[in-house]
């Protein structure tokens, strides 16, 4: 059987996919909407539309119905980049971590040029904790459109955890200076750099501060960073105030149940009373490095990932997600004392078998 090629879109349609593509840009989502459903009325298998319905679906942060529009672009159109790049994202999004770093691959394999499409690929592997491996993409993304902050941030952000403090440092200043009103490159320069009475930035930090308004994530960047700074030069008493208000408009807009976090720990000492710790002398087993924020866990997985026989994973979810899998319990939490508690019954063998799979899969390890 031979099968017709899909014939060019008409004039008509490349106008209202063009249309489509600005509005979304505008955020006239209704607009947008209309437009593409009216060229699928004409054209069915037309990629481009479900493409863009797509993107519409994930700015509604409905990533279920994001993911079936974007698959359905890439089955009508497997070389559309955009719409691989788009799936890795929704995927990612719905913790299915593995298929987002093969759909994020294969995007990168069309070559694509487009300076959104090399960073989503870079975003979607920095979230599937492949840092190194998204490197190259947000290298092109920079090199293609330089004065863009959110590409340089990004870029910075995966050099920092890939530890090249130096090139991250110089991508984070390119990002501020890109962008002056960017609240997260220099908070992240001044919380990895020592700062000094002679080489700090309190003056540009508090006026950012002044200048927030009501966004408290970015009161918690710029004021950490005002506090960190007060703490180079030795002067506590400042760097206590500042974490005061750091904190102050996040704080207010969080309700914390003491409860239900003894109930988690209650779990977790039940299960760890009823699990045997074993370890395994198979070639191929990993290497578990746990400990609590600011132990030096970064600094053992440093020196352990330079080894010729081993290869740093970053810092993965896919255990617990592979628990959550496997135990079946009810909530939306990845954790729970419900997860944890059924875990006293799970089959750790096909536990483990699971998680390695998960793993070697998003590592492209055979």
């Amino acid at each position: 059987m031979i099968l017709p090629k899909n014939a060019p879109p008409d004039p008509q349609t490349l106008s209202r996919l063009r249309d489509a593509a600005r509005l979304l840009g505008r955020k006239a989502y209704r607009e947008a909407h209309a437009l593409c459903l009216q060229v699928l009325e004409t054209d069915t298998a037309n990629a481009e539309a479900y493409y863009l319905l797509g993107l519409l679906a994930s700015e509604h942060g409905n990533h279920a119905a994001a993911e079936r529009l974007q698959c359905t672009a890439t089955l009508h159109d497997p070389v559309h980049a955009k719409a691989h790049a788009q799936l890795g994202r929704c995927l990612i999004a719905l913790s299915r971590r593995t298929e987002a770093a093969a759909a994020a691959r294969r995007a990168g394999e069309l070559a694509p040029s487009d300076a959104l499409t090399l960073d989503t690929i870079g975003v979607v592997l920095s979230r599937a904790g492949l840092h190194t491996e998204a490197l190259p993409y947000y290298a092109a993304a920079t090199g293609a459109e330089p004065d863009r902050a959110d590409f340089q941030y990004n870029f910075a952000a995966a050099l920092q955890f890939a530890g090249d403090l130096a090139a991250a440092a110089s991508a984070y200043r390119r990002c501020a200076a890109a962008d002056p009103e960017d609240t997260r490159a220099l908070p992240a320069l001044v919380q990895m750099t020592k700062q000094t009475l002679s080489d700090n930035h309190i003056g540009v930090l508090t006026e950012m501060f002044r200048r927030l308004g009501d966004d408290p994530d970015a009161a918690l960047r710029t004021g950490h960073a005002l506090a960190k700074t007060y703490e180079d030069i030795a002067q506590p008493d400042l760097a206590l105030d500042w974490l005061a208000q750091a904190k102050a408009a996040k704080r207010a807009r969080i309700t914390h149940d003491a409860g239900r976090d003894r109930e988690l720990f209650a779990a977790a000492i039940r299960a760890a009373d009823a699990l045997a710790v074993r370890h395994s002398e198979a070639n191929g087993a990993p290497v578990f490095i746990a400990g609590m924020p600011r132990t030096g866990t970064t600094l053992v997985d440093r020196i352990l990932s330079g080894h010729s026989q081993l290869t740093p994973a970053g810092e993965l979810t896919d255990f617990a997600l592979c628990l959550k899998r496997l135990t079946g319990t009810p909530s939306n939490l990845v954790l729970d004392p419900d997860t944890l508690d059924a875990a006293q019954g799970a089959d750790m063998t096909r536990l483990g078998a699971a998680y390695m799979t998960s793993v070697n899969d998003a590592l492209g390890i055979a």
